[in-house]
């Protein structure tokens, strides 16, 4: 999927000017000011007046975020729209916190209940702006081709790191002959406990710039190994109609943590994180065997570090998101 232009480079000023003006002329005619700022592929930011505080997110789908919201997958839609060159989507600031990294059963189960919603909602399919084989084979196929490249343009010094990172790519490639069906879903692309907000009454998803259509294991494959632990995947597998006795969804599933492994340990070597890079290599060593981790040890809370998550999630996106 191919994200909308990115707003055009100006200084923040002005570009806190336009988005008071679009703030007064949709939402409250009062006084707004920026009270915080996020470093994500679409600028975002916080802005309060004596009133109300709203999430202002720039160079996103609006529409598709409208229609999410009234889904209620993700906090509430105010104005979007397109207001001096600017693309500016507006919700409801929620109070809430990111998914607690010792989140309870009844969190995780809430969790997979939006992705089986997100991936039930077929009329997203109209905000996906490339035209998509509904092959798993063929979707993997692009996705690991894409690693690859990645991985033959790098700069890596460790060779037997790169050496490693080959023979798990070459691996997955002997492996894409048993990966068949079809049928590809709405997918969030950029599941983990940072972008799940909850309230004492609620739980939304953010941050959908990596949204895409994807195998339904996709999200669920994210949430299930890097985000609970292996004693409590029966439960979640089974709302998903998902046995992993079933050699293709097993194929599947464990092709998926493979993938997605490989890609988030190039970016750490890219960054020259060694302990992260090498954290998720051995992910890819166990996908690889199709066996799930014998402890559950989370994501590391700044992975991907704050000031590189822009960077990070475009890396994703225009490398990964096919």
């Amino acid at each position: 999927m191919k994200a909308q232009d990115a707003p055009e480079e100006i200084s923040m000023t002005a570009l806190e000017e336009r988005i008071c003006a679009y703030l007064q002329l949709t939402v409250q005619p009062t006084q707004w000011r920026v009270v915080q700022s996020y470093c994500t592929i679409a600028p975002s930011f916080v802005w309060a007046s004596p009133y109300i505080k709203v999430f202002v997110k720039l160079g996103i789908n609006y529409r598709l975020i409208q229609y999410l919201a009234n889904s209620q997958l993700t906090p509430s839609y105010l104005a979007g729209g397109i207001f001096a060159n600017t693309t500016i989507t507006v919700q409801e600031y929620v109070q809430a916190a990111p998914l607690n990294y010792a989140w309870k059963s009844g969190d995780f189960r809430s969790l997979a209940g939006l992705l089986k919603h997100l991936q039930s909602l077929q009329a997203l399919r109209r905000y996906v702006s490339a035209s998509y084989n509904e092959s798993y084979r063929d979707l993997l196929t692009r996705s690991l081709r894409c690693s690859k490249a990645f991985c033959q343009h790098s700069y890596i010094q460790d060779m037997a790191y790169r050496k490693e990172i080959e023979d798990l790519l070459e691996q997955a490639e002997c492996s894409l002959s048993h990966i068949q069906g079809s049928g590809l879903v709405p997918s969030h692309g950029d599941i983990h406990h940072g972008n799940v907000l909850v309230t004492p009454t609620s739980m939304y998803l953010v941050d959908w710039e990596t949204f895409h259509l994807s195998d339904p294991l996709h999200d669920l494959a994210d949430m299930l190994w890097w985000m609970c632990p292996a004693t409590q995947w029966e439960e979640i597998l089974t709302l998903f109609q998902v046995d992993l006795t079933n050699p293709q969804q097993r194929n599947r599933f464990y092709f998926q943590v493979l993938t997605s492994a490989l890609q988030k340990s190039l970016w750490c070597a890219h960054l020259q994180q060694a302990f992260l890079a090498r954290r998720y290599l051995t992910d890819a060593h166990l996908a690889a065997r199709q066996t799930p981790p014998n402890e559950f040890v989370p994501v590391h809370p700044e992975f991907p570090p704050a000031n590189e998550a822009r960077s990070y999630e475009n890396f994703v996106r225009d490398h990964f998101l096919l």
